[in-house]
């Protein structure tokens, strides 16, 4: 248990770092480039951020452990969406590019309506199994969002956030950014693997353990990269990553799972499904009809609680007697 918990403790540590480094270096190219930080948040850093929940699937898939799989994927977006979220605005409250949120909030949302719907389809089947048909739909929609972003920002110049960006020459800053992508994989990779056996040590059941441990442990280069942002006042990469990493778990991370092995979906992850439609939803009300365009802290608080009612109603639903 000690072994684990240093491991746990030195995962944090390459984390911290290779968030710091991957948001310098992402932010620096898109200062260069004169494009969108939202726009590197939304592919670079959100597929970087993401490689931990993308390892944890794969291995699941093949060991064909649905439940780690599903769970994992919607742990770590309800992590994102509330938990995460609430947390950087509480740090440091976020002025957002509202032309650019009002389309991406809509995307986010349009990808839970999906999920709902390839739920439905799987509950229909006579083999009660997501398959290959939902895996190459949800990859045709992670190449579409990513063309469409690329698309937008060569369209749209005036999407560039001003910040206080490091300026690294664009060797160092690629450099930089493989190295924040490795170092978040590799301390993902000692955080989770290390909680896992701790919580099985324990005897947490299986969902507990995907939706809890694995989710947040997956969470956590979302997480130190987003505050680091936050710190930094760079809220293009800050949202850009929240959202991206969102649609990319639904689309890309959840779809190369199902091509690999066809998954069971649960009903009982009707509730986390129906969590992130209300919480996606709030989330496109609140760009499309707020004139501010600070995100104020009482906001953040409000998804804050949000997150703590729910983990803590998770927890007491699946302790057992």
């Amino acid at each position: 248990m000690i072994l684990e918990l240093i491991l746990i403790i030195f995962g944090f540590i390459i984390l911290i770092k290779s968030a710091d480094v991957l948001v310098d270096g992402s932010g620096s190219i898109a200062k260069k480039l004169k494009i969108s930080e939202m726009v590197i948040g939304l592919t670079i850093v959100a597929i970087g951020t993401s490689a931990p929940e993308l390892s944890v699937s794969i291995k699941s898939a093949i060991n064909g452990y649905s439940d780690i799989v599903i769970g994992n994927v919607l742990g770590s977006n309800i992590g994102n969406l509330f938990l995460i979220f609430g947390i950087c605005v509480l740090i440091n409250p976020i002025k957002m590019n509202k032309q650019f949120i009002k389309t991406e909030s809509k995307i986010l949302f349009l990808t839970y309506i999906i999920l709902i719907f390839i739920y439905l389809i799987e509950n229909k089947s006579a083999q009660k199994v997501i398959g290959i048909k939902e895996g190459i739909i949800l990859i045709i929609g992670f190449i579409l969002f990513v063309t469409f972003n690329f698309i937008k920002m060569k369209r749209d110049k005036t999407l560039t956030l001003e910040s206080e960006i490091k300026d690294i020459n664009v060797w160092k800053s690629t450099i930089l950014i493989i190295i924040g992508i490795l170092g978040l994989k590799i301390g993902g990779d000692f955080v989770v693997d290390n909680a896992v056996i701790i919580a099985e040590k324990l005897n947490i059941s299986e969902k507990l353990i995907s939706i809890t441990v694995i989710s947040l442990g997956t969470n956590l280069p979302e997480l130190i990269t987003c505050v680091t942002a936050s710190k930094k006042n760079q809220a293009g990469i800050l949202l850009g990553n929240l959202i991206g990493s969102q649609i990319l778990n639904i689309t890309l991370i959840l779809g190369i799972t199902i091509l690999i092995r066809p998954i069971n979906f649960s009903r009982e992850y009707l509730l986390e499904i129906y969590l992130l439609l209300t919480g996606s939803f709030l989330f496109m009300v609140l760009s499309n009809v707020r004139k501010k365009e600070e995100i104020t802290k009482q906001i953040g608080t409000v998804f804050l609680l949000i997150y703590i009612i729910y983990f803590l109603y998770l927890i007491l639903k699946n302790i057992k007697p």
